[in-house]
């Protein structure tokens, strides 16, 4: 941060909201995980097509879904409802963050507002467990990609809400 800065160096992959603010300071922003600024113009990619596709994912042992449902049926209930109000109560939720993250209001407004939030186990979530094995086989980390079925279980989400789950396992 501190060498691009300065101008020393021609380019920068790194994280809100140090983009932000060396864009601030004069910067040019070329791509984020979703749009090319590259043309001058801001073009959004499609879904199935973007630069980067990053999911967060809730991570269980397989003991804790077999005897524990409900101790995780009831964290993915809080992380609903946090979801609820990122999407729908943007000033109270922007309020709560900019307390715990420290950031500057305009940092986290864009930081915020570059991501979707959602809940559940959806075909885009497989594309991104898709894109990441492969490229995790072309750098030879792994010999092969794991199958989505022996990553995901959809127990959890249909136990809240049967319509988290818009991907299924292959039977």
């Amino acid at each position: 941060m501190v060498a691009a800065s300065k101008g020393d160096v021609h380019g920068l992959l790194g994280w809100q909201p140090n983009l932000f603010r060396l864009v601030s300071m004069g910067g040019s922003m070329y791509c984020t995980g979703g749009t090319l600024y590259v043309t001058g113009q801001p073009q959004v990619m499609p879904e199935d097509n973007k630069p980067l596709y990053n999911h967060s994912t809730l991570m269980a042992t397989q003991e804790w879904i077999d005897t524990k449902p409900n101790t995780l049926a009831a964290l993915v209930r809080a992380l609903v409802k946090a979801t609820e109000v990122i999407n729908n109560d943007r000033p109270r939720a922007m309020a709560a963050l900019q307390r715990v993250l420290r950031v500057d209001a305009d940092a986290l407004a864009v930081m915020v507002n570059a991501n979707k939030y959602a809940i559940g186990i959806s075909p885009a979530l497989i594309a991104s467990h898709r894109f990441q094995s492969e490229w995790a086989m072309n750098i030879k980390r792994i010999p092969e990609p794991p199958k989505p079925e022996d990553c995901f279980t959809t127990k959890i989400v249909e136990l809240i809400d049967p319509t988290l789950a818009t991907w299924k396992p292959a039977a």
